[in-house]
Protein backbone atom coordinates (compact mmCIF):
# COMPACT_ATOMS: atom_id res chain seq x y z
CA UNK A 1 0.00 0.00 0.00
CA UNK A 2 2.74 2.56 0.80
CA UNK A 3 4.21 2.05 -2.66
CA UNK A 4 0.85 2.97 -4.25
CA UNK A 5 0.67 6.20 -2.21
CA UNK A 6 4.26 7.10 -3.04
CA UNK A 7 3.53 6.41 -6.73
CA UNK A 8 0.58 8.85 -6.63
CA UNK A 9 2.62 11.47 -4.77
CA UNK A 10 5.46 11.12 -7.28
CA UNK A 11 2.97 11.48 -10.16
CA UNK A 12 1.47 14.62 -8.62
CA UNK A 13 4.96 16.06 -8.07
CA UNK A 14 5.95 15.35 -11.69
CA UNK A 15 2.75 16.94 -13.01
CA UNK A 16 3.33 19.99 -10.79
CA UNK A 17 6.92 20.33 -12.05
CA UNK A 18 5.75 20.00 -15.66
CA UNK A 19 3.09 22.69 -15.20
CA UNK A 20 5.66 24.98 -13.57
CA UNK A 21 8.17 24.49 -16.41
CA UNK A 22 5.59 25.03 -19.16
CA UNK A 23 4.14 28.16 -17.56
CA UNK A 24 7.55 29.73 -16.89
CA UNK A 25 9.43 28.71 -20.03
CA UNK A 26 6.81 27.65 -22.58
CA UNK A 27 3.48 29.43 -22.75
CA UNK A 28 1.47 31.36 -20.19
CA UNK A 29 -2.05 32.77 -19.96
CA UNK A 30 -2.41 36.47 -19.11
CA UNK A 31 -5.47 38.66 -18.62
CA UNK A 32 -5.38 42.19 -20.05
CA UNK A 33 -5.87 44.95 -17.52
CA UNK A 34 -6.23 48.41 -19.05
CA UNK A 35 -7.13 50.06 -22.34
CA UNK A 36 -3.75 50.99 -23.84
CA UNK A 37 -3.90 48.35 -26.61
CA UNK A 38 -7.52 48.90 -27.69
CA UNK A 39 -9.06 48.12 -30.11
CA UNK A 40 -6.83 45.03 -30.51
CA UNK A 41 -6.77 43.91 -26.85
CA UNK A 42 -9.62 44.86 -24.55
CA UNK A 43 -9.43 44.94 -20.78
CA UNK A 44 -10.52 41.54 -19.51
CA UNK A 45 -9.37 39.67 -22.64
CA UNK A 46 -7.10 36.67 -22.21
CA UNK A 47 -3.79 36.28 -24.03
CA UNK A 48 -1.75 33.16 -24.64
CA UNK A 49 1.90 34.23 -24.57
CA UNK A 50 4.81 32.26 -26.04
CA UNK A 51 7.86 32.64 -23.81
CA UNK A 52 10.51 30.72 -25.79
CA UNK A 53 12.34 31.69 -28.97
CA UNK A 54 11.98 35.40 -28.18
CA UNK A 55 12.99 37.71 -29.86
CA UNK A 56 14.05 35.52 -32.81
CA UNK A 57 10.45 34.97 -33.95
CA UNK A 58 9.22 38.56 -33.72
CA UNK A 59 7.84 40.38 -36.76
CA UNK A 60 6.48 43.87 -37.36
CA UNK A 61 3.06 44.44 -35.70
CA UNK A 62 3.42 41.44 -33.35
CA UNK A 63 2.17 42.09 -29.84
CA UNK A 64 4.76 41.32 -27.20
CA UNK A 65 5.00 41.37 -23.41
CA UNK A 66 7.72 43.24 -21.57
CA UNK A 67 8.52 43.82 -17.93
CA UNK A 68 8.65 47.58 -17.43
CA UNK A 69 11.00 48.98 -14.79
CA UNK A 70 9.38 52.39 -15.35
CA UNK A 71 6.06 50.93 -14.17
CA UNK A 72 7.22 49.15 -11.01
CA UNK A 73 8.32 46.04 -12.93
CA UNK A 74 4.76 45.38 -14.21
CA UNK A 75 4.18 43.22 -17.28
CA UNK A 76 2.84 45.33 -20.17
CA UNK A 77 1.87 44.83 -23.81
CA UNK A 78 3.50 46.60 -26.75
CA UNK A 79 3.27 46.32 -30.53
CA UNK A 80 6.47 45.88 -32.54
CA UNK A 81 6.92 48.54 -35.22
CA UNK A 82 10.69 48.58 -35.78
CA UNK A 83 12.94 45.62 -36.57
CA UNK A 84 16.70 45.09 -36.17
CA UNK A 85 18.75 47.49 -38.31
CA UNK A 86 15.84 49.85 -39.05
CA UNK A 87 15.67 53.52 -38.18
CA UNK A 88 12.41 54.66 -36.58
CA UNK A 89 11.45 58.32 -36.73
CA UNK A 90 8.28 59.96 -35.38
CA UNK A 91 7.30 63.33 -36.85
CA UNK A 92 3.97 65.13 -36.52
CA UNK A 93 2.33 61.97 -35.14
CA UNK A 94 3.47 59.79 -38.07
CA UNK A 95 5.91 56.91 -37.66
CA UNK A 96 8.56 56.50 -40.37
CA UNK A 97 10.60 53.34 -40.88
CA UNK A 98 13.81 54.03 -42.83
CA UNK A 99 12.21 57.23 -44.15
CA UNK A 100 8.92 55.66 -45.32
CA UNK A 101 5.65 56.31 -43.47
CA UNK A 102 4.36 53.29 -41.57
CA UNK A 103 0.75 52.32 -42.24
CA UNK A 104 -0.80 51.51 -38.86
CA UNK A 105 -4.26 50.05 -39.53
CA UNK A 106 -4.83 49.30 -35.82
CA UNK A 107 -4.23 52.89 -34.78
CA UNK A 108 -6.48 55.68 -36.04
CA UNK A 109 -5.66 58.64 -33.77
CA UNK A 110 -1.98 59.17 -32.90
CA UNK A 111 -1.42 60.69 -29.46
CA UNK A 112 0.38 64.00 -29.18
CA UNK A 113 4.15 63.64 -28.92
CA UNK A 114 6.09 65.81 -26.55
CA UNK A 115 9.54 64.94 -27.90
CA UNK A 116 9.45 63.67 -31.50
CA UNK A 117 12.74 62.63 -33.04
CA UNK A 118 14.89 59.79 -34.31
CA UNK A 119 15.63 56.43 -32.74
CA UNK A 120 17.78 53.59 -34.00
CA UNK A 121 17.69 50.48 -31.80
CA UNK A 122 17.95 46.69 -32.25
CA UNK A 123 14.17 46.30 -31.85
CA UNK A 124 12.07 49.44 -31.70
CA UNK A 125 8.66 49.15 -30.13
CA UNK A 126 5.75 51.57 -30.46
CA UNK A 127 7.08 53.97 -27.87
CA UNK A 128 4.96 57.10 -28.02
CA UNK A 129 4.74 57.17 -24.23
CA UNK A 130 7.44 59.29 -22.63
CA UNK A 131 7.19 57.13 -19.51
CA UNK A 132 7.98 53.88 -21.38
CA UNK A 133 10.31 55.06 -24.16
CA UNK A 134 12.23 52.74 -26.43
CA UNK A 135 12.35 49.06 -25.58
CA UNK A 136 15.29 46.85 -26.44
CA UNK A 137 15.10 43.19 -27.49
CA UNK A 138 16.42 41.89 -24.17
CA UNK A 139 13.41 43.45 -22.37
CA UNK A 140 10.96 41.22 -24.25
CA UNK A 141 9.48 38.44 -22.13
CA UNK A 142 7.02 36.89 -24.59
CA UNK A 143 5.03 37.07 -27.81
CA UNK A 144 1.22 37.00 -27.87
CA UNK A 145 0.12 34.02 -29.93
CA UNK A 146 -3.62 34.08 -29.23
CA UNK A 147 -6.18 36.70 -28.20
CA UNK A 148 -9.44 35.53 -26.64
CA UNK A 149 -12.44 37.48 -25.34
CA UNK A 150 -15.03 35.76 -23.17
Amino acid sequence: MPSKISHYLLSILCIGCLIFLISHYGVQLYQVSGRSMEPTCHSGSFLLVQKFGIPEQISRFDIITIRSEALDNRMILKRVIGLPGETVQIMDGTVYINGSPLYEPYFSDAPALTDPGNASVPISIDSRSDKIGLILADSITGKVINLTSF
